[in-house]
Formats: structure tokens, C-alpha cells, sequence
């Protein structure tokens, strides 16, 4: 997964289109959705854009109902907010259903 708050994001589909041809290369096959891939690129986020486009959704849609993705973005952005609720990690992680439960492995 990815997420991306840069400064400058002027060829940001451009990036985007390029990384989904990187995925399908490195596979060597086109991916079918919810299938299992080679490699998966999740883009989460870019920089508090909104878009909504057949190749590009933008913040990822289903990113605030997965504890894979809001425990370690917790722990590395903790400040950050949903770009179309407003949620903060914390109120998105408190969402979750109980049985998303995330727990650190053993060191």
C-alpha cells in the first residue's frame, strides 16, 4: 500500500497510470479485480485529494474499514484525517468491528 502527501502533485495520474502498468508487468498478466496478485498496489491517499474516476479512486474507498491499514498508519501518521469524513485514524480505528482485531507479533 501507498500513501503519498508530497508537495508537489501535478502528474499525479500520470504516476498513478505508470504504477498500475509497473504492477501488471511485474506480474506478467492484467489483474482481474479481487484476485490474488503477484504484486498489489493500494494507493491510500495523495496528499488530501479527492477523486473519484473509473482507473483512480482517491482516498482509497474501502481504507477506513481495514485495521491492516489504520493500525500502522496510526503508528506512522497519527495526525492524519479522512480527506472526505474528516476522521482522524484513531475514530476510524475505534469503527472497526471486533473481529478486525490487530494485535504486534511477538519480537
Amino acid at each position: 500500500m501507498l500513501f503519498f502527501s508530497p508537495t508537489q502533485h501535478c502528474h499525479q495520474k500520470r504516476r498513478w497510470r505508470n504504477s498500475t502498468r509497473l504492477r501488471a508487468n511485474l506480474a506478467g498478466q492484467e489483474n482481474v479485480r479481487n484476485e490474488a496478485r503477484v504484486l498489489d498496489i493500494d494507493l491510500l491517499d495523495y496528499d488530501g485529494e479527492v477523486i473519484d474516476e473509473p482507473s483512480l479512486t482517491l482516498p482509497h474507498p474501502r481504507l477506513h474499514q481495514r485495521a491492516f491499514v489504520l493500525m500502522p498508519l496510526r503508528d506512522i501518521l497519527p495526525e492524519w484525517t479522512h480527506p472526505k469524513t474528516g476522521d482522524d485514524v484513531t475514530a476510524m480505528i475505534s469503527a472497526l468491528p471486533a473481529e478486525q482485531d490487530i494485535r504486534a507479533m511477538a519480537e
